[in-house]
């Protein structure tokens, strides 16, 4: 017995679900390539539903892709070190507007990264005397929190990227790195 079903932002069965809850062969519909439902003049479920039944059938019902179990994880994981990584960028970017608006900025050694151990040292050994050394303290241990995050996510994603033959594949592009993987990956599973 094969089933269709429009597919919901909410609540969707993956793959690995359906098969437990007695389906064989599910088949999910693709929401926006079925958006014509929602234009059609007669509009009510039973006129819908038959047909969509009627694409199925005849098998040109527009499918929705879900990813598996291990893909859902692996895209997660990606999609989190992603997000950190730009929240990293967007604290550091602050750490040194706030260093240039109190003229220390120029003060820092030279170097060609920003966040180099001897800028980070100096930046945390800088002293004010009064409340900015909080302000300036803070941002600087969340960002040793922030990159401490990254650590165990970075871990968990090679160790899929060693078991996953598409990452294996992506990885012998120029210039490929574990972190670029999430802009090449469906971000909705369909």
């Amino acid at each position: 017995m094969r089933e269709s079903r429009s597919r919901h932002r909410h609540g969707t069965p993956g793959p690995q679900d359906s098969e437990g809850l007695g389906y064989r062969g599910l088949t999910v519909a693709h929401p926006t390539e079925l958006a014509w439902i929602v234009k059609s003049k007669r509009k009510n479920d039973r006129i819908d539903s038959l047909e969509i039944a009627k694409l199925h059938t005849v098998g040109m019902l527009p499918e929705s892709h879900l990813l598996e179990r291990h893909e859902q994880m692996f895209r997660d994981l990606l999609i989190q070190r992603v997000g950190l990584g730009v929240e990293i960028g967007r604290l550091k970017d602050r750490v040194i507007s706030h260093l240039k608006r109190e003229g220390v900025y120029q003060s820092l050694p030279e170097s060609s990264d920003n966040s180099s151990a001897a800028r980070r040292g100096a930046i945390l050994s800088l002293s004010f005397s009064d409340q900015r050394d909080l302000v300036m303290r803070t941002m600087m241990y969340r960002l040793a929190f922030l990159e401490g995050q990254c650590v165990p996510l970075e871990a968990s994603i090679r160790d899929f990227a060693r078991e996953d033959d598409d990452v294996k594949l992506l990885m012998t592009n120029p210039g490929s790195t574990i972190t670029s993987f999430p802009s090449s990956l469906p971000t909705s599973g369909t």
